[in-house]
């Protein structure tokens, strides 16, 4: 028995990592020189992976970048520090650098989170054919695919899937060693996105509360030392890396503009939209549902849903049904974000209340990610669909079947973009100009090619990307945004810049007529031109 169960554990492995190299290939034709993507996010995460490398080869925190948001520089914690990624992929990093590294997490994330669905789904009860669907429905999901694209620090939804086995285990064998496998998971799961930290917390007291044996007082007795090994392991785990997190976050406002929230908020019919990435109805459904990318992407797909429903039903008497029904709820109206517009009438919903009372929730901008959480739960259900399947009447195998390959189908995203990782021509040219003069990029000045590409240029940058600003600096980016009029220029001289690197597409865009400006104002002097970008460079001793 055992000798099996090993067999479908690799040979599910095997199939997730083909299918994950499958679905890559596209958008990866040099793993060690193309991420998958446009530009954006993405290269932020590649960024991330050298710096630590780099800092910590330098025995300096990699924590605090000198160099960003010059001359005060930047916590890394306004941003995301992610060491599931950036410390745990940190040999793979020295080995091979970081654009190869940064793929391997991908597909590393595709098959973990496909394989620990499927053992949850098995501890569950449900069987090996539905514990494969639930592991690929999940691990190769639209809302996974997406966060591919750009957020790295969200696919590591393997730890999420890890913390709930290891609490399923401690509830039902009251073991210390399952404890702290949840421990472990929570911790990674914050080591991978500081999202996963507070909201992973609600699902799994959602999960305790209702799979608790509340009514045998003994139970809580003897789980009392076992359970402590939880926390214990969070502590230890997560103790350095919140330090950082918290001391930044004291000194600045870590609430977003509402327009924000609202913008990055699923609506109720994004989850049956079909997939606008999919290899054959994807463009047909960009154009039925235009509106419906990005954040909004969190369609389960139509055959895990029916799946879902079927399993939902079957098991019906099930503790477990109603424990990831009601988590499916929850998590669909946090998804929904601050607000449900219908018509002309706008309904508040919790979302909204932990945006204006929670200070640990305050920080959430995403609330759509919280999509995922139902997504985990609607893949298990889906896995009880399909259990007992050989012993299903003909007709109920033949739907299962079918089902089963529609989840298949449903996973085969192919996204238009990827990202090349090598130097542009303009960073070659700035290492190779005397003095360590900083730069400005504009109008994206703040961007994860910002940062990415100070490798290259050696220069630092008046800017950089995270999530949050550094305190004091709003205004200084705003009024450098606004180049070549006369209070950018000022700002920019007295923060230390000295080369403006000017995307002349997006400029042309955003400040039409920006070059006859510019050739009005004496202390901007072009330096270099190629075929994305302009440079001028401030003269010292120039006053706009």
């Amino acid at each position: 028995f055992h000798r099996s169960h090993s067999v479908f554990h690799l040979l599910l492995t095997g199939f997730a990592t083909i299918l994950a190299i499958l679905l890559l290939a596209p958008l990866v034709p040099e793993p060690a020189r193309f991420i998958p993507g446009p530009p954006g996010d993405n290269l932020e995460y590649v960024w991330k992976l050298q710096w630590f490398a780099d800092a910590l080869a330098r025995r300096q925190s990699p924590t605090f970048v000198p160099h960003l948001f010059y001359p005060t520089g930047y916590e890394l914690a306004y941003s995301e520090l992610t060491p599931a990624h950036t410390l745990l992929g940190l040999p793979l990093t020295l080995l091979a650098g970081p654009t190869l590294t940064y793929n391997v997490l991908i597909v590393l994330s595709f098959v973990l989170t496909t394989l620990l669905t499927a053992l949850l789904a098995e501890r569950l009860g449900a069987g090996r054919l539905g514990a494969c669907v639930a592991g690929i429905g999940v691990g190769f999901c639209l809302w996974r695919y997406q966060h591919t694209l750009g957020q790295m620090n969200m696919i590591g939804t393997q730890w999420v899937i890890l913390a709930l086995y290891g609490l399923e285990g401690f509830i039902r064998r009251r073991s210390a060693f399952d404890a702290a496998l949840t421990g472990i998971g929570v911790a990674l799961a914050a080591w991978s996105s500081w999202y996963y930290g507070p909201t992973l917390w609600l699902i799994m007291a959602l999960w305790l509360l209702m799979r608790w044996s509340w009514k045998e007082p003994r139970s809580l007795q003897q789980a009392g030392l076992a359970a402590l090994a939880a926390p214990l392991v969070v502590l230890a785990l997560i103790a350095l890396y919140a330090q950082p997190t918290i001391q930044a976050l004291r000194g600045g406002d870590t609430r977003h503009e509402y327009a924000s929230l609202l913008s990055l908020s699923a609506r109720p019919l994004d989850y049956l939209t079909p997939s606008r990435y999919h290899a054959i109805w994807g463009a047909w459904s960009a154009q039925i549902a235009p509106d419906t990318a990005g954040a909004q992407l969190v369609a389960p797909g139509f055959a895990l849903l029916a799946l879902a429903g079927i399993g939902a039903w079957r098991w019906r008497q099930s503790a477990i049904t109603w424990t990831l029904l009601i988590i499916v709820g929850v998590c669909f109206v946090l998804s929904l974000g601050p607000e449900l517009r219908l018509g002309d009438r706008t309904i508040p919903l919790p979302a909204l209340l932990a945006y204006e009372h929670i200070p640990v929730l305050r920080s959430i901008r995403a609330w759509s990610r919280m999509a995922i959480y139902a997504q985990i739960c609607i893949g298990l259900l889906a896995s009880f669909g399909l259990t007992g399947f050989a012993q299903l009447p003909r007709v109920w195998q033949a739907v299962g079947l079918i089902l089963v390959c529609g989840v298949i189908l449903e996973t085969l995203h192919f996204a238009p973009w990827s990202t090349s990782t090598l130097p542009r021509p303009v960073d070659q040219w700035l290492v190779a100009q005397p003095g360590p003069g900083a730069t400005l990029q504009v109008p994206d000045s703040f961007s994860g090619p910002v940062e990415y590409y100070t490798l290259f240029s050696q220069r630092p940058s008046l800017t950089g990307y995270g999530t949050f600003h550094p305190a004091g600096a709003t205004a200084d980016i705003a009024w450098m945004r606004e180049f070549p009029f006369p209070r950018a220029l000022t700002t920019i001289q007295r923060l230390g810049g000295e080369y403006v690197l000017v995307r002349r597409s997006a400029m042309d865009r955003e400040w039409p007529g920006w070059r006859e400006r510019a050739a009005q104002r004496p202390e901007l002097v072009q330096v270099y031109e190629d075929d994305e970008f302009t440079v001028y460079r401030i003269m010292a001793g120039s006053q706009p």
